[in-house]
């Protein structure tokens, strides 16, 4: 059994290299849930929609995005759901 933690930080890596290179500047709120369990062997992909989106009042060239991210093994079955709020560049 692998500890939910573990699998929300290599979903985060799996994101942070194809998607958020030199543009984040902050990870501001989150909510996560963690649906099932996941065991060493097992294979992850994030599947990650943008939910929202707007620019920052109070900082110009920045913006706020929120995704729905699920961590989904290799059966199909969602194991973590999570919503992080980052601002980032513009």
């Amino acid at each position: 059994l692998a500890p939910g933690a573990l699998a929300y930080c290599f979903a985060e890596g799996l994101l942070v290299q194809g998607t958020m290179q030199h543009t984040g500047f902050a990870f501001l709120d989150m909510e996560l849930k963690i649906v099932n369990p996941v065991f060493a062997g097992d294979t992850i992909h994030v599947e990650c929609e943008v939910t929202e989106a707007r620019l920052s009042k109070s900082r110009p060239g920045r913006g706020l995005v929120r995704t729905r991210n699920r961590v989904v093994k290799q059966d199909g079955l969602v194991v973590l759901e999570y919503t992080p709020l980052r601002m980032i560049k513009c």
